[in-house]
């Protein structure tokens, strides 16, 4: 099926659904959990782990809307630092909570899968000296 969309070059057309993965990592750091979207470099941030993926569930939300609203599909593709990546394939499965990010198909974009990890920065240095 295809859509007249914006495709990634900027052209106007019609354009293959994009299908976009999300990955993040849920890490600590003063007391506090952050949540980060590696594709986007997008962070979420709250006293708990729930907390901060509700805040990063609307960070993406509102990068979506923006990025289909004006047309800019690369807006979408700004990845994180290759620490957080690190970090992420370091990190322990998790199921935290669920992104209401699911129910995205609009125009060319469709956000069907979402993978969360935790980082645990103790566990590292443990492991790091045994």
């Amino acid at each position: 099926m295809t859509h007249d969309a914006i495709d990634l070059a900027g052209h106007e057309g019609p354009e293959k659904m994009l299908r976009m993965p999300i990955r993040a990592v849920f890490y600590r750091e003063n007391n506090q959990w952050f949540a980060h979207c590696l594709e986007m470099d997008l962070i979420g941030e709250g006293d708990t782990k729930e907390e901060a993926l509700a805040q990063l569930d609307g960070a993406i939300r509102m990068q979506v809307d923006a990025s289909l609203e004006f047309k800019n599909i690369r807006n979408l593709i700004q990845p994180a630092d290759a620490k957080y990546f690190a970090m992420f394939f370091a990190g322990k499965d998790c199921a935290i909570g669920q992104l209401n990010l699911l129910d995205i198909r609009e125009k060319n974009l469709e956000i069907k899968e979402i993978e969360a990890r935790e980082y645990d920065a103790v566990e590292e240095q443990d492991c790091a000296f045994a």
